[in-house]
């Protein structure tokens, strides 16, 4: 069965090895926005949801994860909030060009992606957009 942590690890790799975010890096801490200038990203799992077919020793089912990433604003507000649907678009290419997600399930099914362009949020002198992502995927 394919955790929600294993899926998170999953998209942060496929994200990486894509560089779908440029030079910066991908990550699950937050300490990644404190060290580095350039645009990164945090992937945290907001939710996750498991329906198994069938019950007993074969688990395969679905698996939605609900997935919040957070672009590290580099300076430019205005610019982040402009690049947002070019870097969903890339995030998209990214994770459809693995569908196992590293191994962690068998096939996505679907991957849906919203953020509102108005919230933008600040924690001290870090500001980032919130991108809510929703994927999908056949699990073993």
């Amino acid at each position: 069965m394919a955790s929600a942590s294993a899926i998170r690890d999953g998209c942060i790799t496929n994200l990486l090895a894509a560089s779908v975010i440029g030079p910066g890096q991908v990550s699950p801490n937050y300490a990644v926005m404190e060290s580095t200038s350039a645009c990164c990203g945090v992937v945290n799992v907001t939710g996750f949801i498991s329906e198994a077919m069938t019950f007993g020793n074969n688990r395969e089912g679905t698996a939605t994860i609900f997935v919040e990433l957070k672009l590290k604003d580099t300076g430019d507000p205005v610019t982040l909030v402009a690049n947002v649907p070019g870097f969903i678009d890339r995030v998209i290419t990214s994770l459809e060009s693995d569908d196992t997600l590293q191994g962690t399930v068998k096939a996505i099914e679907r991957i849906e992606v919203s953020w509102d362009p108005h919230i933008v949020e600040t924690l001290g002198s870090v500001s980032w957009l919130p991108v809510d992502m929703l994927v999908t995927a056949q699990r073993f």
